[in-house]
């Protein structure tokens, strides 16, 4: 299914015009193994030209059991929900998801969790092997305190793999959702901004909010 998934972006990238010569790959989480798919179709276009990977909380790099996996995107799930994590994107998360539900069916968003919690727990050690073969610079964006991909491990299997064109970043005090909390705090600094400007006319404030906003974001 993931392999497919990343065919039909490799389709889709063909035909744009004007066309593409040279991108940065970005994935987060789930799509970790669709991009190594995508990026390893796109490798024979002599015309195209990878720059970059960059992995963010990548899941599918070593492998666990499929019922282990769902579980701890459940636990994420729940914990950032409970935690400080900006109620507009929460929100938007499962809209997402409600929208995607509604565009097929039920029956077939299960199967399809099903199987692509199949993929991401199996052959691991071929996908980190199309890596190391494309030869493009990659980097791992790995958060500290993630439930649902370990840190520790994708390090350990970076280094099994010897990939020597990989580059880690290890984010203190984060999670899965690292992405959407950034955005999260960017939102709530520029929230932040915003409501100065429209309460700064009369209002005699001799201070701004951008020092707090930037605490906030840190």
């Amino acid at each position: 299914l993931l392999f497919y998934e990343a065919k039909s972006i490799n389709n889709f990238i063909q035909k744009i015009n004007p066309p593409i010569k040279k991108f940065i790959l970005i994935t987060h989480s789930q799509g970790t193994i669709k991009t190594i798919h995508l990026a390893n179709l796109l490798k024979d276009n002599s015309n195209l030209k990878i720059l970059e990977i960059i992995f963010i909380t990548p899941v599918g790099l070593y492998k666990l059991s499929k019922q282990e996996l769902q579980l701890r995107f459940l636990a994420e799930a729940i914990k950032v929900i409970l935690s400080s994590f900006p109620y507009q994107l929460v929100v938007a998360v499962l809209t997402c998801i409600i929208n995607e539900i509604k565009s097929q069916s039920i029956v077939f968003y299960i199967k399809k969790i099903i199987q692509q919690s199949m993929e991401l727990t199996n052959n691991n050690s071929i996908h980190l092997n199309t890596l190391k073969n494309l030869n493009i610079p990659i980097v791992f964006v790995l958060a500290e305190n993630d439930l649902v991909s370990s840190a520790q491990r994708i390090k350990s299997e970076i280094e099994k793999a010897k990939l020597k064109n990989a580059k880690i970043i290890e984010v203190k005090n984060s999670n899965h959702a690292l992405p959407y909390v950034a955005n999260g705090k960017l939102i709530s600094e520029f929230l932040l901004i915003k409501e100065f400007f429209s309460e700064e006319s009369g209002s005699g404030r001799k201070t701004t909010p951008l020092r707090s906003a930037k605490q906030n974001f840190e």
